[in-house]
């Protein structure tokens, strides 16, 4: 019997090689698709495609006898891709799966669409108020999806992570700039979730059936989840008692930034949880596994 096949966009980054890992797991092939296949060596479970997020023709060529999309390219650094990245990108993944005969749609987004809140606790009804141009591009990719994916029998899910970590989110250092900037942000609810877990939660929904469309914020629990207890953990130290209130860290990014959220909200994740969902890690263990 041979396996299903999931496409894969994004499939080199951060967060789609771990999304691999735990389709292969999960007895999928997976098909990764890739501007130059040559940097990159199939195997009994990958096969790179050469294509472009960009090309619709390709996308829709690569589809053909796949099982499920999992879409994971997003740009975040480089303002001058995000409009073509983040919302034409989507646009085209859309347009070619909409034509297609996938079981399984995963669009993978960011809690950023959500902007600026006067809420502490965020849940997937909050109004979006996006400010930077990486959070409006999201959004509109987002609301494109919900416009226009209508593919029928097909399950279909936005997911919204938090910050993502991995062991590059880890490093801190005890000089004065270290500390001081630990101090200014210790109380500051840091909304981290382990990258392996977002991954898995591209993964499990495969196999949630009826779901059309919905929304997921993905945030680990408010246990733990603020900047200072986060780097005892990581650093198997004590950290100070006292830290710098809220509307410090703040002002800092006003100054720098402009607009921004006090450092008092939490991503709710009651309706992830509610799914049955079930953090392979979470927190503490993906801090340890992190920095192994």
């Amino acid at each position: 019997m041979s396996k299903k096949i999931i496409f894969l966009t994004g499939g080199s980054g951060f967060l789609g090689r771990e999304i691999t890992n735990y389709l292969i797991s999960d007895g999928f092939a997976v098909r990764i698709l890739t501007r130059d296949p040559s940097r990159f060596k199939d195997s009994e479970h990958i096969n790179y495609v050469k294509g472009d997020i960009l090309d619709t023709s390709s996308l829709k060529r690569h589809l053909s006898g796949c099982y499920g999309v999992i879409h994971a390219a997003g740009e975040k650094n480089d303002v001058s891709k995000m409009e073509a990245i983040n919302v034409e990108g989507t646009k085209n993944i859309c347009e070619a799966a909409n034509e297609s005969a996938i079981s399984y749609f995963c669009y993978v987004s960011s809690v950023g669409v959500i902007g600026l809140t006067n809420e502490t606790l965020i849940t997937e009804q909050t109004k979006c108020n996006p400010v930077n141009f990486y959070e409006k591009t999201k959004l509109e990719g987002e609301l494109y999806f919900l416009e226009n994916f209508n593919l029928n029998n097909c399950s279909s899910v936005i997911l919204r992570p938090t910050n993502v970590f991995g062991k590059t989110h880890l490093t801190y250092n005890n000089s004065i700039t270290g500390k001081i900037k630990s101090f200014i942000k210790g109380n500051e609810i840091a909304n981290y979730i382990y990258v392996k877990d977002v991954a898995y939660a591209c993964v499990f929904f495969i196999n949630q059936n009826n779901l059309i469309k919905e929304i997921f914020t993905l945030n680990d629990s408010l246990l733990n989840n603020n900047f200072k207890a986060i780097k005892g953990i990581a650093t198997k130290t004590k950290t100070p008692l006292v830290q710098a209130p809220l509307f410090l860290p703040w002002l800092l990014r006003f100054i720098k930034l402009g607009k921004n959220n006090l450092g008092n909200k939490f991503y709710s994740n009651s309706k992830l949880l509610k799914t049955g969902f079930n953090f392979p890690y979470g927190l503490e263990k993906g801090i340890i596994d992190a920095l192994k």
